[in-house]
């Protein structure tokens, strides 16, 4: 496997090189190559491998093991072991470190001759290939020496990373920035076919200075993926970019990251905190809209709640399990959707990679529907409680909130009432039945625990630490959970009470498509 021999030539290298290094634009008709400055320093090259066939071969035999990546029978199939990756932030299969192959050449023996059903070769060795022609030894690859004539950087040696991925229809890869310490280059190199992929965009983040910290804003620009294209990008503080949902097709690529031989990238956040006006919050940086949406209007609590034999009973369960479902929880919900939050004013609530749903702004009747919730409580809890933060919240597909690192620490007790509107009556609703759920964060791993739904997550430990693939600190989010308790979002008239001490934040999964939308109530009552 070779490089396009015309992104090696000598004349291509020194037009690429002076326009990467002005920080300019470049782009090469001959090859199709092309590099961009804005939102960040992103290239394209076009036909990377000059025998495009082995791209076909790579593909096929990464498929194989994909799919192979529970058949315990298997004699080969831990040669390329794949895993699942699940959880808030992101939901495809990744191969394991590939760097690995190029010492275990003979896990599968020759003697043995197994091979999958369909003629592939089951020891992988376009696999093999590709991981050569992007991992070091003693000395540079291939790429490595590439990249380097490109940019002018040095790449460290001893640093790599490189693994496959196959994105299936569902699978999402929410807005990071890849920034950890050392990272000098991400790379993917697409391993599609030439049949029509529907969705698996790579999209690309603008991105604002807000309080002296860069935050992304809206999509600027989109690569869809081609077969045999070498993509790779400058990570900084604003290499902002997410991968699109699949809606038909398989996304498969292998990519990874060169290093820095110094382990330092220097952050361009001040100097652009110091040019321009920063934000005061991570709101502002996206546009306000106000979409046609719906609602129901409620009205009085049911007055089986008042009956101090049930209060009692209530308030049993919450400090039992901490958490209740108060069911048909209002005498009744209006039928007409053309009501309440239709009045108010909606505001697509950001950064991007914290959170993409629409928030109400402006509703005249908001401090009455909120009271009319605590009220209603209030009639079963008769401790004294003050309102800490209030909100209503408009999820649809494309929609989703993650756990994040700047979130306020806190100890008090405090309790978390949530109620759902469904956005329209539907007897056959598509929303899962689990969509949302309440963890509870220690330590311990979360990739076996936090699943495809979503979760109420209560950070008990606050101890930061390292999320591998989205690359910031992180505060539990998907380090560890202690307990889940699912949520169903399509039971308009229930009210969710949940007893929760400590930082809690509530994460909603990424609502895929074929999702039906719904509105989520959130109050958040400390003990005064």
């Amino acid at each position: 496997m070779d490089i396009n021999a015309a992104y090696t030539a000598s004349n291509f290298i020194n037009h690429f090189r002076t326009a990467f290094l002005a920080g300019k634009p470049f782009e090469d008709k001959e090859t199709g190559a092309i590099l961009r400055s804005f939102p960040f320093q992103f290239a394209s090259l076009p036909n990377f491998v000059s025998d495009a066939s082995l791209i076909d071969t790579m593909r096929h035999e990464i498929l194989y093991a994909q799919q192979k990546k529970t058949a315990e029978t298997d004699e080969c199939h831990k040669v390329v072991r794949f895993f699942h990756r699940r959880n808030d932030l992101h939901d495809f299969f990744q191969s394991m470190d590939l760097k690995t192959l190029r010492e275990n050449t003979t896990t599968c023996d020759a003697d043995k001759n197994v091979r999958p059903a369909d003629g592939g070769i089951a020891n992988f060795p376009a696999i093999r290939v590709a991981v050569t022609l992007f991992t070091a030894q003693e000395n540079p690859s291939p790429v490595m020496t590439l990249l380097e004539s490109l940019t002018g950087q040095t790449i460290d040696l001893k640093q790599m990373a490189i693994a496959a991925q196959v994105y299936l229809p569902g699978s999402f890869l929410l807005c990071h920035d890849d920034a950890l310490e050392g990272r000098l280059f991400a790379w993917v190199l697409y391993v599609v076919d030439e049949e029509p992929l529907f969705g698996g965009s790579l999209q690309l983040f603008g991105a604002a200075p807000i309080m002296h910290r860069l935050y992304p804003t809206v999509v600027v620009d989109c690569v869809h993926p081609c077969r045999n294209m070498l993509i790779f990008f400058a990570v900084s503080d604003r290499s902002f970019h997410a991968v699109e949902e699949i809606f038909g097709g398989t996304r498969v690529s292998l990519s990874g990251w060169f290093y820095a031989s110094d382990k330092v990238i220097p952050s361009d956040v001040e100097a652009i905190c110091q040019k321009e006006v920063g934000l005061q919050n991570p709101n502002e940086a996206i546009a306000c809209v106000s979409p046609n949406i719906f609602v129901s209007e409620l009205v009085a609590t049911n007055r089986f709640y008042k009956s101090p034999q049930v209060c009692s009973s209530v308030m049993t369960v919450l400090r039992k399990n901490r958490v209740v479902s108060l069911h048909s929880f209002f005498e009744g919900l209006c039928v007409e959707y053309s009501g309440l939050l239709n009045s108010g004013s909606w505001q697509l609530a950001g950064p991007p990679n914290y959170r993409h749903y629409y928030e109400c702004v402006g509703l005249s009747d908001k401090d009455s529907l909120i009271q009319s919730i605590i009220s209603g409580y209030r009639s079963i809890d008769e401790r004294c409680f003050s309102v800490v933060s209030s909100s209503i919240h408009h999820f649809m597909p494309g929609s989703y909130q993650v756990i994040h690192d700047d979130f306020p620490n806190g100890k008090e007790q405090s309790l978390d009432l949530l109620l759902f509107v469904p956005h329209k009556p539907s007897e056959n609703p598509t929303t899962p039945k689990s969509l949302i759920k309440y963890a509870s964060l220690v330590k311990r791993k979360a990739e076996r625990h936090i699943g495809p739904k979503a979760c109420l997550g209560i950070c008990k430990d606050t101890t930061a630490s390292r999320d591998k693939i989205h690359g910031k600190v992180k505060r539990g989010s998907r380090e560890s959970v202690e307990e889940m308790i699912e949520i169903d979002p399509t039971i308009s008239n229930t009210l969710y009470v949940i007893c929760v001490q400590g930082n809690t934040q509530i994460s909603v999964d990424y609502l895929k498509s074929g999702t039906s939308p719904f509105f989520m109530i959130a109050i958040r009552l400390a003990r005064t």
